[in-house]
């Protein structure tokens, strides 16, 4: 997926050209901006990509054509000891937007994938798992009405290098380039493998990525907001958002193999026991459920059971 982007696909063209083409997609965007409201669309926006391709940079010119009230930003850093106690998605279900607003991410959950695969010895199943789990998570929020935007920003290694050594020649802005960003420079083919997997596994029908060339600032900020506009224009008339060439997955039928039920009809309501027969299965039970307890908290795994029925049925 990332393979196309390598190089520029596109002429370089006079700065001052970009801007005036950012000029009128800002008109837009501030228009938008009260469809957005009027409608009650929830809107979230992830920036994704590698070090120093201009996240920051194309954030703040995406805000600029906002009313401050209408969003809130958040930079997602390495989770706590606290936070990863919690279930993956635990820090980011507070943040999502109530309806009408819009959410950008400085990063996202995905952080929790391609650098804890790299840095934090996790197994390949695990990453699956994750991945199984961010998808579930988009599907989840899209169909609660929520329009998801996912952008990639993608530099080849030897542009990110020479922004690092930029940034690391003036004191004003050393402390940006990390001992980390180095090395995940210097392991950049390894990453490379790593994101386009990830792209690919999470690029959905209902949540897909859009991966920008952002070697010419100008014409990313241009991309950027052509990006979001689109996928707000589609939204709000209801048409499905473009995927790119990659496979649409379905991961949450996979997860969830729902058992076949009989309608409430069939079920037989003359199944009577006595008092000894109730009390010894009972206690049998019991048992079972505190083995399974026991099994559940060395597994760490949560659960939520759900009691339906009629008033005064024995909920």
């Amino acid at each position: 997926m990332l393979d196309r982007y390598i190089q520029s696909e596109q002429p370089v063209a006079d700065k001052e050209v970009y801007k005036g083409q950012a000029e009128v997609l800002k008109t837009r965007l501030r228009a938008m901006e009260q469809e957005i409201k009027a409608k009650k669309l929830p809107v979230i926006i992830l920036f994704e990509g590698w070090g120093a391709s201009g996240k920051g940079y194309v954030i703040s010119k995406t805000i600029n054509c906002l009313d401050p009230r209408s969003y809130k930003v958040h930079s997602t850093v390495k989770a706590t000891e606290s936070e990863k106690r919690m279930p993956l998605m635990y820090r980011f279900w507070d943040n999502i937007p109530e309806k009408g607003k819009l959410c950008i991410y400085d990063r996202s959950w995905y952080q929790e994938i391609v650098p804890a695969a790299l840095e934090e010895n996790i197994s390949e199943e695990d990453v699956v798992e994750r991945m199984n789990m961010t998808n579930v998570f988009e599907r989840q929020l899209t169909d609660d009405g929520y329009l998801i935007v996912k952008i990639f920003l993608q530099i080849d290694r030897r542009e990110q290098k020479r922004r690092f050594k930029k940034l690391l020649d003036s004191k004003a802005t050393n402390w940006r380039v990390t001992d980390l960003d180095l090395k995940r420079n210097r392991n950049y083919e390894k990453y490379f493998v790593e994101y386009d997997k990830m792209l690919e596994y999470t690029n959905t029908e209902y949540a897909p990525w859009t991966v920008i060339n952002s070697d010419n600032k100008y014409r990313t900020v241009c991309e950027v907001f052509k990006t979001i506009i689109s996928a707000v224009d589609s939204k709000l008339m209801n048409k499905p958002l473009e995927i790119g060439e990659t496979p649409k997955r379905k991961i949450a039928k996979e997860i969830f193999t729902m058992a076949t039920k009989p309608p409430l009809s069939l079920v037989k309501l003359d199944k009577t026991l006595s008092d000894d027969i109730y009390a010894e299965e009972l206690k049998k039970q019991q048992k079972r459920l505190s083995k399974l307890h026991q099994r559940l908290y060395a597994g760490k795994l949560p659960v939520v059971i759900c009691f339906e029925g009629w008033d005064a049925a024995g909920k």
